[in-house]
């Protein structure tokens, strides 16, 4: 398949996607997907730096499990957009924390120190049973993961609804695996 194939097969999925997710969307299941995530976090180690997105569009939000991480005194931080193609840098960050527009319609720490995360969860449009995900385009999770992976050990956690799964994503040779999916349903776990 060519570049410009995967391209606008990609398009084409990520417009589904974003209909399929804001119609999955209900406070309920992003409080139970939620609950799921604190228990892998639990299982990850309370001293693992967990970097978490602040959500745009219609995401399921984080911000819940955020919150209780800090409450449990868990280190937390936030990715930063630095510039097109490359990967994102994380700043540490707690709810209350002061926050400024950032790149791409985000939210980033207005005081924050630079980190590096050992777990990080990822939003996504849609994802498969392979562990592939879907996001906008940029490739800056892509490029991160490749990174972190290769510098040391990084556990990438997909945070979404189930209804946001596909049989198969389209997929490019950059293209990182998640290690697990989270939904209101409960944990994918990607070997």
């Amino acid at each position: 398949m060519s570049i410009s194939d995967m391209v606008h097969r990609k398009e084409i999925a990520r417009n589904n996607a974003r209909l399929r997710r804001k119609l999955a969307w209900s406070p309920e299941h992003e409080a139970q997907a939620c609950d799921h995530l604190l228990q892998v976090l639990d299982r990850l180690g309370r001293d693992s730096m967990v970097a978490c997105y602040l959500p745009i569009h219609t995401e399921l939000s984080p911000l819940q499990v955020l919150e209780r991480c800090a409450t449990a005194g868990r280190p937390t931080c936030l990715p930063v957009v630095k510039g097109p193609r490359t990967a994102l840098e994380f700043q540490t960050w707690k709810p209350g924390d002061i926050l400024a527009a950032g790149a791409f319609d985000t939210l980033i720490p207005v005081i924050g120190r630079e980190v590096v995360p050992e777990v990080l969860v990822v939003p996504l449009l849609a994802f498969d049973s392979a562990c592939y995900r879907l996001g906008y385009g940029g490739g800056f999770y892509d490029r991160t993961l490749q990174q972190l992976r290769a510098s040391g050990k990084a556990t990438a956690i997909g945070l979404a609804f189930s209804e946001q799964q596909v049989d198969k994503l389209p997929q490019g040779p950059h293209d990182q695996r998640l290690d697990m999916v989270v939904t209101e349903r409960g944990v994918q776990e990607c070997r």
